[in-house]
């Protein structure tokens, strides 16, 4: 996560006056503490399931994490995202979902951005590049036997644009990561 922190801090510029932000399925909240560093004033909650809330949170206090970061019990299909986020960000974690799955957890999102705010989708999709394709085929198997799956760069943006998101703008990461951001406005 260190490893990809850097990227990804280095891929997305957030909304001037960004205030908060939500990390959906953040886990151990390290993305959105590099970006609550890299912008300060800039306040994060990460929501995730309750057993991994529950420990993400617990060892940040025992590290005494700095900027600290909020954790928060929940389930992204079946909870409320609340209102008024400049950012959410979904990093590594859509491939969990199947295709009506993600379509709901886009829309929720879009009604839980203020105006202007900016959704980030980080994680390996295909149809960015013939070399990355093999490697994310192969991911999707494993992600097939969770009930998820790969999906293709147009099927991403198709979903953000659905969704009501503009100004949709896609920044393939390092082949060393190996992963693409996409981002969309509200």
């Amino acid at each position: 996560a260190q490893f990809l922190s850097s990227h990804l801090v280095g891929a997305v510029t957030l909304p001037t006056g960004s205030k908060r932000l939500l990390d959906l399925g953040g886990s151990h909240g390290d993305y959105a503490r590099a970006l609550v560093r890299r912008y300060p004033g800039l306040q994060a909650m990460v929501l995730d399931l309750p057993g991994v809330a529950i420990a993400a949170e617990k060892i940040s206090r025992q590290l005494g994490d700095t900027p600290p970061v909020e954790f928060k019990a929940g389930n992204l299909l079946a909870d409320d995202l609340g209102t008024g986020w400049d950012v959410a960000l979904m990093i590594s974690v859509l491939h969990v979902f199947n295709t009506d799955q993600a379509r709901q957890i886009f829309k929720k999102v879009a009604a839980a951005l203020a105006p202007g705010g900016v959704f980030v989708v980080l994680d390996h999709m295909r149809g960015v590049s013939r070399g990355r394709d093999s490697v994310v085929a192969m991911m999707g198997l494993n992600w097939l036997t969770l009930g998820g799956r790969s999906y293709t760069l147009d099927e991403v943006t198709e979903m953000m644009a659905a969704a009501g998101f503009s100004k949709v703008t896609v920044r393939k990461l390092s082949s060393r990561v190996g992963a693409t951001v996409v981002m969309g406005i509200r």
